[in-house]
This record gives structure tokens, sequence and C-alpha cells, in this order.
């Protein structure tokens, strides 16, 4: 089993908290969720199923249940450099990174290191 650790900023809730938990632990091969709001901190331990990681985002934008959330990611990734238009949709769980390839890559947007997710 493997731990990844994710930074979500975007959590401002203990709603949000307990969403994410929820449809993280749905994935196959995610074995337990902890999310903390206060910290932005989500860790997981994973097994070997759990093969494509981009399902996570998917799954965390899925968990959050209000503007604020969005507009904290949103701001988030748009600072980042080589990042354009930044657009989180809870209705189509998912988030729309226009981005600059030679600037910036999706794993990093995505806060990920080595296939490992990990705080940007």
């Amino acid at each position: 089993m493997e731990t990844l650790v994710l930074q979500v900023d975007g959590m401002s809730c203990t709603g949000c908290e307990q969403r994410i938990s929820t449809v993280l632990r749905r994935v196959d091969g995610v074995r337990e969720v902890v999310a903390d709001h206060a910290t932005g901190r989500v860790e997981l331990w994973v097994g070997p199923e759990l093969t494509e990681w981009s399902v996570l985002v998917e799954r965390i934008i899925a968990g959050l249940h209000c503007s604020l959330c969005t507009g904290t990611i949103e701001k988030a990734l748009g600072r980042m450099d080589g990042v354009g238009t930044v657009s989180v949709s809870l209705t189509h769980e998912q988030a729309l990174v226009d981005y600059d390839p030679t600037q910036v890559s999706p794993e990093k947007t995505l806060g990920t290191d080595s296939g490992s997710l990990c705080p940007a």
C-alpha cells in the first residue's frame, strides 16, 4: 500500500472534507482517506489497483460543493506561471485549465511529482 498526499486549498468547511473523503473512497484502489479542511491536506492510502491518478482529481472536484471552494481553486491555479484561464465546474465535475506547456505541465498544475500526489 502507498500513501499519497494532496494539498487541496479549495476546502473551506467540514462539508467539503466529508464529501471529498466519501467520493475518494469510491475509487478503485483507494483504501482510506483523511481530509482536513483547515490545512487543506488530503491523505490517501492506495493499493496497486489505482492506475490513474487523474481520477482522484476528478473526484476531488466532485466533492466540492460551494462557490467558495471552486473560487479558491481557480485563484490558486491562476497564480501559477504559465496558467491562463481556469474554470472549475461543480456541475460537470471538472476543471478546465488553459496553460502554456512550455512553462508548466499538467502534473505541476495538479500538484503531482513522479506519479504521486503531493503539495505543489
